[in-house]
């Protein structure tokens, strides 16, 4: 005779299977914030002192806004994923 898992068993594997979810997440986004902020370190230490060209520091000061609201934004996001029951 076969069973079928009960409601339990099947929470508990969603569980552990969100868990690593939530993890797989947390190690992915630290990744990107070290990369970003390696390229904003760049920018500012290299890349736009030394841009002699208008063209090429507009260009620069427009990647470190673009690199900085990236960043911005995705904090945001956790600000609203951890409201969600909240309201």
């Amino acid at each position: 005779m076969a069973t079928t898992p009960s409601a339990h068993d099947k929470n508990v594997g969603n569980e552990d299977h969100m868990s690593m979810i939530h993890d797989y997440r947390d190690k992915i986004e630290t990744e990107l914030y070290s990369i970003c902020d390696k390229i904003l370190k760049l920018l500012d230490s290299r890349l736009i002192p030394k841009a002699s060209a208008s063209d090429s520091n507009v260009f620069y000061l427009k990647m470190k806004a673009d690199y900085h609201n990236l960043v911005e934004e995705r904090s945001f996001d956790f600000v609203v994923d951890g409201c969600e029951g909240v309201f």
